[in-house]
């Protein structure tokens, strides 16, 4: 009998390595009974014709400890064409396992697997270690352990050879059976006395022989280098589970067996947990393909392959169409040295090597490029550089970033092998390039968006925003920092005069090289505050018309004045006319012809936005056509504010007249009307600068001093000459007077 140690060895050359392998004949088995005993009887039939092979096994090792001892009682099922059911007892008696006594009359060697049937039946020790327990569940693990071994080396057998099913008590040959017949088989051991009941096996088929026999399926060859990569399918229809391999180097006349023990490559599902872990990815293909190498002795030689299955009846099946398989080269070629990396002009940098072995199938080389030291690196260039070249000058490198490089040996077969990395560095001077697409709205409560098209540079740190009122004067930075993205809010006073506000965008790189400026955007402001009011400057009165004079609006986007006119004593204003845009804050006039003699007018007037708008009201101005003018208008009149004394000081020059005559003044307080206010007399004497009576200089009554202003409001004044009759009293509206001098403003505070 042949020792354990042999069988052992025999085991582990069959790469069985796990324990927990289900044989097919136990994942194939026909449904069972309806009994609720977890184990039970595995039952498959194979028909020839002229018999049919019955092959069963428990499935389980309990159940196979248990089931030894009754035997195994065989029940065949026939179907009639009538519709008769005929069941036969095959098995008066159980069969039972060889006894060793019968073993021993067996010739010893001649089939290995009825010795490893004879050692998992009777050998005394099947203990996986030889390490004594420490505990009583370890010695508890390691007795579970060599059962289990023991019931995986009995099954094994018996999938293996005929013989050793036989011993086992797993097989029968039932002859009595009909060529076309349908036959049912029922296998079941009478283990309920002793507590274990099984579920028996059953299994139904014609009695036909398959017209062509079945060959293992899914045969495929990979090639790598010096060595061959054999898959096929797991599941196959004719339930191998064993097989042998051949290899031929003469195109497939001969045959060499490359496996003289039947191959299995074991899988495991409890390390089959997917993952990017090798051991799951190696469990994940042995779970749906059988797996085996080949080494070979040359590459790009065809070599053929072939396989036979070996099925749980132990009949080994035809070989499948073979398949033509070749080795590849899959060694890279030696690994060049970076010698340096220097940054010689601008982004060029300057990448040298040395290739110390230079494999003869060597082809050439690619410079790549990352930003990790650990990549991933990408070409620079899209040609193979030649085997000769031993440097490249890489001119798309951006400053700011980490900068790698590799250089990667190329051979014939397409392999290739890195260098190791070498750091670059790149002095950036170059900016980037000036921002465009900028573009921009603002809305009525002063909220401006600004958007512009990004940058293509890769090393670009940001954007900064700058502001003018007036498009060639100086812009301010808004931008604290660099903004990141291409839109910018930004919000200023709505109320302020200016019309339009203009913006410029500068772009930065992270070496803090500035760009030139953008083109800049004008954008609009809403107009939210009407424009100011013009400024009434004088108002006279000449034989033909009433002229007014007005110092013009400071705002932006005038388009003209409106001139109102009323009635002293009216309460509508009439439009006059409409004057178009003077000159920014230039003085205009308007000559009111219309006027009627001997009529008071009160006169005022607007500005017009170009978007709509008016402004309130000037301050108005009363006029007076008289018939004729007799005395010359004043002039040189000017008005001072003294803070010490809250008083307005009002100085002319006196007219060259030598009858008497009386000043009027006129005065305005804020938006009032510019009316009659003081008078003053002036005696004949006192008329003429200069002059003097008996011998004696005459005062000269050419000044006013207003004692009734308040601090922190506006005035208007002017000043008119009027003639008195011989009795030096007034005359009418329609005696002599002097035109109205200008209006002077004065602003107290």
């Amino acid at each position: 009998m042949i020792s354990l140690g042999k069988i052992l060895c025999m085991v582990l050359g069959l790469t069985i390595i796990v324990i927990i392998s289900c044989q097919s004949l136990l994942a194939q088995s026909a449904p069972l009974t309806d009994s609720s005993a977890p184990f039970g009887i595995a039952l498959k039939a194979k028909a020839f014709g002229d018999s049919i092979v019955l092959r069963w096994a428990p499935t389980d090792g309990i159940a196979w400890g248990v089931s030894r001892r009754k035997g195994y009682t065989v029940y065949r099922i026939t179907y009639g064409f009538n519709g008769k059911v005929d069941t036969t007892l095959l098995t008066p008696t159980p069969i039972l396992p060889w006894t060793l006594e019968k073993l021993n009359t067996l010739a010893a060697g001649k089939d290995p697997y009825v010795a490893m049937a004879a050692q998992a039946l009777y050998g005394k020790d099947f203990t996986m270690t030889s390490k004594a327990p420490r505990s009583l569940v370890e010695e508890i693990e390691q007795q579970s352990d060599a059962y289990n071994l023991r019931f995986f080396v009995a099954m094994q057998a018996a999938d293996l050879s005929k013989k050793a099913a036989e011993v086992m008590g797993f097989r029968l040959v039932d002859k009595a059976v009909t060529k076309g017949m349908y036959y049912g088989y029922i296998v079941k051991s009478d283990t309920a006395s002793e507590g274990e009941p099984l579920k028996a096996g059953i299994t139904k088929l014609v009695n036909a022989v398959p017209a062509k026999p079945l060959t293992p399926q899914g045969l495929e060859g990979m090639g790598n280098d010096m060595k061959i990569e054999l898959q096929w399918n797991r599941q196959q229809k004719g339930g191998f589970d064993y097989f042998f391999i051949q290899r031929s180097i003469d195109g497939g006349k001969t045959y060499q067996l490359l496996t003289p023990e039947p191959y299995f490559s074991s899988y495991n599902p409890a390390l089959d947990k997917g993952g990017d872990r090798l051991q799951g990815k190696v469990q994940a293909v042995l779970r749906d393909r059988q797996v085996f190498f080949d080494s070979i002795p040359e590459n790009y030689v065809d070599y053929y392959y072939r396989i036979a299955g070996i099925d749980p009846f132990g009949d080994t099946s035809p070989y499948s169409e073979p398949i033509k398989v070749h080795g590849v080269d899959r060694t890279p070629p030696s690994r060049v040295i970076v010698d340096s990396v220097a940054n010689i002009f601008l982004n060029h940098i300057f990448i040298r090597w040395r290739d110390p072995e230079k494999a003869g199938d060597l082809v050439g080389y690619f410079v790549a490029r990352g930003s990790e030291h650990d990549g991933p690196f990408y070409p620079v260039h899209d040609k193979l550089l030649p085997k000769s070249a031993t440097s490249f000058i890489d001119t798309t490198a951006s400053a700011g970033e980490k900068i790698f490089y590799v250089v990667a040996s190329v051979d014939t077969a397409g392999n290739y092998a890195y260098s190791m990395p070498r750091m670059g560095l790149l002095t950036d001077s170059i900016p980037p390039a000036a921002p465009t697409g900028l573009k921009g709205m603002m809305d009525a409560a002063g909220m401006i968006v600004l958007q512009w098209d990004a940058n293509k540079e890769k090393d670009m740190s940001g954007y900064k925003v700058y502001y003018s009122y007036n498009p060639t004067s100086n812009f301010i930075q808004v931008t604290q920092y660099p903004v990141k993205s291409t839109l910018f809010v930004d919000s200023i006073s709505p109320t302020t005069l200016d019309r339009h506000v203009y913006y410029k965008i500068v772009a930065l790189d992270k070496q803090g090289n500035h760009s030139d400026y953008s083109a800049a955007v004008d954008i609009q402001k809403p107009v939210v505050t009407p424009p100011s009011a013009p400024v009434a400057k004088s108002i006279y009165s000449t034989q033909k018309a009433i002229i007014t004079e007005w110092i013009g609006s400071s705002s932006e986007g005038v388009l003209g004045y409106e001139i109102y006119r009323k009635k002293s004593g009216d309460a509508t204003w009439d439009t006059l006319t409409v004057i178009q845009q003077q000159p920014f804050g230039a003085a205009f006039q308007y000559e009111d012809s219309t006027a009627c003699q001997n009529q008071t007018y009160i006169y005022a007037a607007a500005t017009v936005d170009s978007t709509g708008p008016r402004s309130r009201l000037s301050a108005k101005v009363s006029g007076y056509l008289h018939n004729g003018f007799v005395l010359p208008r004043p002039n040189k009149l000017k008005a001072v504010y003294q803070k010490e004394k809250r008083s307005i000081i009002l100085q002319w020059a006196g007219p060259s007249i030598a009858q008497p005559y009386y000043i009027i003044i006129h005065r305005g307080v804020g938006d009032g009307i510019l009316a009659p206010w003081r008078s003053l007399q002036v005696s004949a004497a006192e008329s003429v600068d200069g002059s003097t009576k008996d011998g004696k200089a005459l005062a000269v009554k050419n000044s006013f001093e207003d004692t009734g202003v308040t601090s922190g409001k506006h005035y208007q004044y002017a000043i008119e000459f009027h003639e008195m009759n011989k009795d030096n009293k007034a005359v009418g509206k329609s005696s002599g007077k002097s035109p109205l001098s200008q209006v002077v403003n004065v602003q107290t505070n």
